[in-house]
């Protein structure tokens, strides 16, 4: 490889490295460009070159389609060399416009504001997350799930057309688990848990997702507090009316560890299948559910879903629920005031669900094989 070479290179996974993370480069108008501002004339031939192999790597295909107008030959014939890459490897790519020595001007395209999507916590209370901003040519996607112990979990990051952004948060809109909120809302939600987590870090991405947001918009959202609308008493007479968050719209579920669970369904079924009197071994099942769900809501399952928890009494707060707020909101409480697994009546009752699911079809087992069914 010859030096100039490998130093268009090294310039090019510079500005592809500032594009995705942030990182500083010395190539500013270059990376300028790969957002979507300036134009491809105006940067040196050397910088011109690296922008087009940064857009490659990055498939950018509108931003390669531009440069496939360039005045220069050879950022021109670059451009067009990864046009053809691109197409062949099934990413389509606009015809480049025909260089003129004269223009009417630039046409003015108005850039979206940026979306946000917050899902329902999933089963250890982690957040999932979408959120796109916009360029003049392209926009980010981030996505994943977040929360206070790691911060983050299964993130993404990607680019692509507007048009195509749209799509992707409208199919994920669709879906009855993810809420579209204020942008500023969730980054100020987002950045919450991932300062939590270990390192405070960012997913991978997260700079390059906001450096399309305005200033004000980023301000706003960092001196923000997501939870300032909620109850900061608990609400007991709410905390045992758990009914919305166990089935209906807002209804989130809660296993516990699998590992964990696994040894309290085997000392469940062994009462079962021990006989005795049905009293006792009802009184023995009940102990082992108060076990597993004291036990399982120990340490991070019980950060995790605290802060999930306000997420969701937000989300509901939002959609005009204010009952599932309010029994969300009392839920999280309970568990960041310390309230034993037991004494959760929400989390209770779906171990208990877990584990009667188990005693059911052991019981079952035993009435077919005897001809009667389970105790009554």
């Amino acid at each position: 490889m010859s030096k100039k070479s490998a130093a268009e290179s090294s310039r090019s996974a510079a500005l592809v490295a500032a594009f995705r993370d942030g990182a500083p480069t010395a190539d500013a108008d270059a990376l300028a460009w790969l957002q979507g501002q300036g134009d491809v004339d105006a940067l040196s031939a050397d910088s011109g070159l690296a922008a087009v192999e940064a857009a490659l790597i990055l498939g950018l295909a509108e931003r390669i389609a531009a440069a496939g107008a360039a005045r220069a030959k050879d950022v021109r014939k670059a451009a067009r060399a990864a046009a053809h890459k691109l197409r062949s490897a099934g990413v389509q790519v606009p015809e480049a416009a025909s260089a003129t020595v004269w223009t009417l001007g630039r046409e003015e395209r108005a850039v979206p504001e940026p979306r946000a999507l917050i899902g329902l916590p999933e089963e250890d209370g982690y957040v999932p997350f979408l959120l796109a901003s916009y360029g003049e040519e392209e926009a980010c996607l981030s996505g994943g799930a977040a929360g206070p112990v790691q911060g983050f979990r299964d993130d993404d990051h990607g680019h692509t057309s507007r048009s195509q952004a749209r799509k992707v948060l409208d199919n994920a809109q669709g879906h009855h688990t993810m809420h579209e909120v204020g942008f500023h809302e969730a980054v100020a939600l987002l950045e919450r848990a991932f300062e939590a987590g270990a390192g405070a870090r960012r997913p991978g991405g997260w700079g390059h997702l906001l450096s399309h947001v305005d200033a004000d918009t980023l301000a706003a959202a960092r001196q923000l507090d997501p939870f300032r609308s909620l109850a900061t008493e608990l609400d007991v007479d709410a905390l045992h009316r758990p009914e919305p968050l166990l089935d209906g719209r807002f209804a989130v579920a809660y296993t516990g560890p699998s590992d964990l669970m696994a040894g309290f369904l085997e000392q469940a079924m062994k009462v079962v299948t021990e006989g005795g009197d049905p009293d006792e071994r009802r009184a023995r099942i009940e102990q082992v559910v108060d076990e597993a769900v004291d036990t399982s809501l120990d340490g991070p399952q019980r950060t995790s879903w605290a802060w999930g928890l306000n997420v969701l009494a937000v989300l509901a707060a939002r959609a005009g629920d204010l009952e599932a707020s309010r029994v969300a909101r009392a839920t999280a409480l309970a568990l960041e005031q310390g309230r034993p697994g037991r004494d959760i009546p929400w989390a209770r009752e779906l171990v208990n669900r877990q584990l009667s699911w188990v005693v059911e079809m052991v019981l079952r087992g035993e009435g077919a094989g005897t001809g009667q069914g389970p105790e009554e």
